[in-house]
């Protein structure tokens, strides 16, 4: 990642702390059940300027399935991308398909992503690369996409990463 000074200018330490890595961590288990609307977890990225964000969450459904999307909480952010992986819809019911990954490139941070129920013995794995521009503060949001008693949940040790790419 280059600098974006000029020979003569002075780096200060604030200048090099705005450019490194920056992590924030779920840190308690969350749930939802008997819902569809997606709600705030504790993963909330502040945004100034040209941004790289990376999301590993790792959740499990009893029963409802996996509803999840970015929600612009304050400021204007512009999403430039937004690069998914998860595991897909099982076609057999079992767990061993979890090694099937979807990808998908979206463009928009409010589009949600669904994946169905199809096993209560493991936890899933989401992951997303974005790189967004502007001023304030991305949210990730999560809900069940069928409504279903059975709890969908988000595990405390889910984190989402972010790093300025320019100065």
């Amino acid at each position: 990642m280059p600098i974006n000074f000029l020979a003569g200018q002075r780096l200060t330490a604030d200048d090099l702390q705005a450019l490194a890595a920056t992590r924030v961590t779920q840190g308690t288990e969350q749930s939802v059940a008997s819902s569809t609307t997606l709600t705030d977890t504790s993963i909330v990225v502040p945004v100034n300027d040209l941004t790289e964000i990376r999301l590993l969450v790792r959740y499990t459904s009893l029963g409802g399935g996996m509803r999840w999307a970015w929600s612009t909480t304050s400021g204007s952010v512009t999403m430039y991308n937004r690069s998914i992986g998860s595991h897909g819809e099982s076609t057999t019911g079992n767990a061993a398909t979890v090694a099937d990954m979807r990808w998908r490139q979206v463009l928009t941070d409010d589009e949600e992503q669904t994946v169905d129920h199809f096993t209560t013995n493991t936890s899933s794995l989401i992951w997303e690369d974005l790189i967004v521009d502007g001023d304030g503060e991305l949210t990730f949001q999560f809900a069940q996409v069928t409504s279903d008693a059975s709890e969908t949940s988000i595990h405390r040790n889910s984190y989402a990463t972010w790093q300025r790419l320019a100065a």
